[in-house]
């Protein structure tokens, strides 16, 4: 006690043994490590996995599949060259009347006439005034081919009195009584006209009529 105070008893430090002092309470013991774990890149799926696991099929790229396709072959056009391979022939046109021939836009002559054409098929078209018709005619190598070429008109028949008529020619063909109407006849042929009572009488068709009339005797 100083001057009537009192002064408390000071604290009693405990005293540590520095030799048994632990200080694993301040730094706890590393934690052992653990070797890394190794995943394997490819695992083979058990035989009941690979049962239930759908096929994966790659999809097609216009890389993987090529297609052939075959290019239309291409026209072949006549050539002029080729004549000493497929020939040449003859084709001698006759008409009973006057007639132009064509190709297309070409002028090829009137008949009569004898072109020198490739041996094959060839289609030609004959005009005679405003008439027009088409023949296909088949030339072979070193031979003549003939054609003879005719046009038809639509004629009306008569005759006074009644007479069978007749188309004349290499073979005579029967056309029927008087009056025919609407009747086709080639122009240039000839046609006889029969009574018995009279003689025969025959009129060559010029391609102008429209009407025939035959008068006996």
């Amino acid at each position: 006690m100083v001057n009537g105070a009192v002064t408390p008893a000071p604290t009693a430090v405990p005293q540590t043994n520095p030799q048994t002092l632990s200080t694993d309470h301040l730094f706890p013991p590393p934690t052992a490590t653990l070797p890394p774990v190794t995943t394997a890149a490819t695992t083979t799926p058990s035989s009941s996995a690979a049962a239930t696991q759908p096929s994966v099929v790659p999809p097609v790229t216009d890389a993987s599949v090529k297609t052939k396709v075959s290019a239309p072959p291409s026209p072949v056009a006549y050539e002029p060259a080729n004549l000493a391979a497929v020939g040449t022939g003859k084709l001698a046109i006759s008409s009973p009347t006057s007639a132009d021939i064509y190709v297309g836009d070409k002028h090829l002559g009137s008949t009569p006439i004898t072109l020198d054409l490739p041996a094959g098929t060839h289609t030609l078209e004959y005009r005679h005034d405003n008439l027009r018709t088409v023949g296909t005619h088949v030339v072979k190598p070193n031979e003549t081919t003939t054609a003879l070429i005719t046009f038809e008109i639509v004629v009306q028949i008569n005759s006074r009195p009644w007479a069978q008529v007749y188309l004349d020619g290499a073979q005579r063909r029967a056309l029927g009584q008087t009056p025919l109407s609407d009747v086709k006849v080639p122009i240039g042929r000839i046609l006889v006209f029969e009574n018995p009572n009279f003689p025969s009488k025959s009129y060559r068709i010029t391609g102008k009529e429209t009407a025939i009339q035959m008068v006996f005797p």
